[in-house]
């Protein structure tokens, strides 16, 4: 499992100052975040809707005005040289999703192999119109027997909305059903998305 050994998190004033940034700029731009993410040392974080790179930057936020410790499931393609050592240093964990690998059981064994992580994930996995999401988050939260927090982004209300934990029966369909109904009344950046 490749782990990234020094990050953005360990420069002691880096991610304060980013922090304070980030605060400052939503808030000229009206933006607010609601809520905490519960104090606990491994997490996964699902957070919809993502119809837009915008919603990237909405969690980025909320990330860094919290100061959280997040680590970001990356095809492992993407960690060519220099971009690999950048997506490192950003908390990316490089996943190979090629059919010979299980996509969930690397997620599995990186939050087994660590003390502490907020793993997130955009479970649409994709910007453009989707019918279904993607099931790997719920499986690797029930796999590793982590807790399954939601973020939610409400452009309408211009708020970031974190911190509700749902709690995994282990029957995926009734789940999905339930963790989408979470969602539904917050307005996407793009909605025909």
């Amino acid at each position: 499992m490749d782990i990234p050994k020094f990050t953005i998190h360990d420069i002691p004033f880096l991610v304060p100052f980013l922090g304070l940034f980030f605060r400052l700029a939503a808030r000229l731009a009206g933006w607010k975040i609601i809520g905490d993410v519960p104090n606990y040392p491994k997490i996964v974080l699902i957070g919809a809707p993502h119809t837009s790179n915008w919603d990237y930057l909405l969690f980025l936020y909320g990330i860094t005005a919290k100061r959280l410790r997040i680590n970001v499931l990356i095809k492992n393609t993407l960690f060519w040289p220099p971009l690999g050592t950048i997506l490192r240093f950003l908390g990316g964990i490089p996943i190979n999703r090629t059919k010979s690998y299980n996509v969930i059981k690397q997620g599995i064994e990186f939050i087994n192999a660590v003390d502490e992580t907020i793993i997130l994930i955009m479970p649409e996995g994709t910007r453009s119109y989707t019918e279904k999401w993607k099931s790997g988050f719920y499986h690797i939260a029930q796999g590793a027997k982590v807790p399954l927090i939601l973020a939610k982004v409400d452009v309408k209300n211009k708020a970031l909305l974190v911190g509700e934990e749902f709690p995994i029966s282990g029957d995926y369909e009734k789940d999905i059903v339930e963790i989408q109904a979470h969602f539904a009344p917050y307005m996407p950046k793009s909605p025909t998305k």
